[in-house]
Order: structure tokens, then sequence, then C-alpha cells
């Protein structure tokens, strides 16, 4: 059951990815004479200089989720680290990266990232939960 678990979720995880290439991420600023500036970024290509770090280090932190989910899927055990990297990159990027005040958010694909981050997450922690929920069942006499 672990590896169906783990299997979704890196699916999901890669769906999140392919997102995250694409020039999902608008920066703003503020032009001379009043006027409002936006470009279009991949989420590994945001502008940096900006202090604009949400993007990147929530696409690290699926890159990261992604190795260790795989890793996860071959030794057939998921660990909490994983699930702790995946909460990660969903809090932060539900905090910081759908504000229509921020300088620099998510837009059209790009919305969906957080909750597949998200859902990943939750197949995990029922991952993780899953052997614990068969051994108590085993262990209930009727």
């Amino acid at each position: 059951m672990e590896r169906i678990v783990t299997g979704a979720s890196l699916a999901l995880l890669s769906c999140a990815l392919v997102i995250m290439c694409l020039p999902t991420w608008r920066a703003s600023w503020e032009r001379s004479g009043g006027t409002v500036g936006h470009t279009y970024h991949r989420w590994f290509a945001a502008p940096i200089g900006f202090f604009d770090m949400v993007a990147p280090v929530t696409m690290l932190l699926t890159i990261t989720l992604m190795i260790t989910v795989l890793v996860s899927f071959l030794t057939r055990r998921i660990r909490w680290l994983t699930v702790a990297i995946g909460l990660a990159g969903t809090v932060l990027l539900t905090s910081f990266g759908y504000s229509d005040q921020a300088a620099s958010r998510a837009i059209g694909a790009g919305i969906w990232v957080a909750p597949l981050l998200g859902l990943a997450t939750l197949l995990l922690v029922i991952g993780k939960l899953l052997p614990r929920l068969k051994e108590r069942a085993g262990q209930i006499s009727w």
C-alpha cells in the first residue's frame, strides 16, 4: 500500500513541477508615472534581485520532496522528514504566494501548485500512518 501512496504522491509532485517550469509566476513593480509593470517568469527564474524568494525556495523544496518520495518509494518506508518538507513547501507557498497585494505571486496554472503539494503531503501522512492502523486493527478482538 505504501508503494501506491508514494507513487500517487510522486505523480502529483511531477504535475506541480511541470507547472513550475511554465511562466506562471508574476512579478509586479511600479514604473515611473504611476503605471504598474508585470513580468512573467518560470519559478526558478523569478527576479531574485527583488528578494523574491518564494518561488525558487518552493521549487527547491518540491524537488527535494520528490527525491525523498522517490527514496521512500524504493525503500518502502516513508519518513517524517519527507512529510515535513512537503508541509514546509505548502505552508510557504500558501502564506506568501497568493496575495493580490504582494509584489509577486502565482498566476494561471500556478494557483494549483499549493493544492498539489498539500494533497501529496496528505497522501504521505496517510502512507506513514497506514502500517500503524493495520497493526492496531489486528489487535482488536471482535
